[in-house]
């Protein structure tokens, strides 16, 4: 089995399929079927099961392969169809999802509307959830049918598809009882949770009733936690893993010239902000903000930091606004 390093986006993005794919070549995989293992090797300690409390890379990583979100991103940053098939805007405050049918939960269960309106009540309805803050705006959200639901929210809320992107659908079994089910949580995702030693490492294995053809076409993943790069790196030379994320662009050039390494550079958004709290007299004159905008070196700052190899967007107008700042 080859080695190889995935580039920090692919490898949060990438499905079963991604992972499996980069170690396995269609000709192969469907002449021989699911096979096999890999082993990855992650910067971040895992620190929960639950998707919709944290904004980790490592479990995001590990938990997009027991999950599905509704709606999935692809590397160039285009929407796609996962759990909803499609979706579209009624008015400006209400979104409407028709949901994918013949999907199960790992447990057999099958996923519905139910499931829909219980993953974003609970998420919005939780204010000790990680990701609550962001679903504040949703007013309620409605089944029709199995496979039909209706969101509608406070004011307009286009960003709601993105977010969906980063939102595991959950069975609605899990009412009432989540610490248990947080224990050996269950998702529709191509690989269930086998599992998880803390601090160490999850062991997935694939969901032979995945609803995407195909996939997984490994039957085995480990995430092992190696927060230091230079020990990934030296075990992913030795053949010890076959995949490590966050890789620094000093390291790029060593990977690359090791025998059996393949590095994957895929260009991806990385946004660097300053946010003003305006309730302080300090910065509440624009000239001040506009100042600091200005007086920042973006493509200086990009050559020399850690980021070297990206590009740096156009100098933005600093923010004016007189409400506090928020995330969309």
């Amino acid at each position: 089995m080859s080695r190889a390093t995935l580039h920090r986006r692919q490898f949060l993005l990438g499905t079963g399929a991604a992972l499996g794919a980069s170690m396995v070549g269609p000709a192969m995989a469907r002449a021989q079927g699911r096979h096999g293992e890999i082993i990855a090797g992650l910067s971040e300690r895992m620190l929960t099961l639950d998707p919709a409390n944290h904004y980790s890379i490592s479990a995001t990583s590990v938990l997009r392969h027991v999950y599905d979100p509704l709606l999935d991103v692809t590397n160039d940053d285009k929407l796609v169809p996962a759990l909803a098939e499609t979706w579209r805007p009624l008015n400006n405050t209400t979104w409407r999802f028709t949901l994918r049918k013949g999907v199960s939960f790992h447990d057999g269960s099958p996923f519905t509307a139910d499931s829909v309106v219980f993953t974003l009540k609970r998420v919005r309805d939780n204010a000790k959830l990680v990701k609550s803050f962001v679903y504040q705006d949703i007013e309620d959200v409605q089944k029709d049918g199995d496979h039909a639901v209706t969101v509608t929210t406070k004011r307009p809320f286009g960003s709601l598809p993105a977010h969906l992107t980063m939102l595991g659908m959950l069975p609605p079994s899990a009412a009432g009882s989540e610490d248990a089910f947080f224990q050996k949580p269950v998702g529709t995702g191509p690989f269930r949770l086998v599992s998880w030693t803390h601090g160490d490492h999850v062991d997935l294995v694939a969901n032979p009733k995945y609803w995407k053809p195909g996939v997984p076409k490994v039957e085995k993943v480990t995430f092992r936690f190696i927060p230091e790069l230079s020990t990934r790196a030296a075990a992913l030379r030795a053949g010890e893993i076959h995949v490590i994320d966050r890789v620094w662009p000093d390291m790029v050039q060593t990977l690359k010239g090791t025998p059996g390494v393949k590095v994957l550079d895929t260009p991806a958004l990385e946004a660097q902000r300053w946010h003003f709290q305006l309730a302080r007299e300090t910065v509440k004159d624009p000239r001040v903000r506009k100042a600091i905008s200005l007086a920042i070196d973006r493509p200086g700052w990009s050559a020399t930091s850690i980021w070297a190899r990206s590009r740096t967007t156009p100098r933005r107008r600093a923010s004016c606004s007189s409400r506090p700042a928020r995330r969309i």
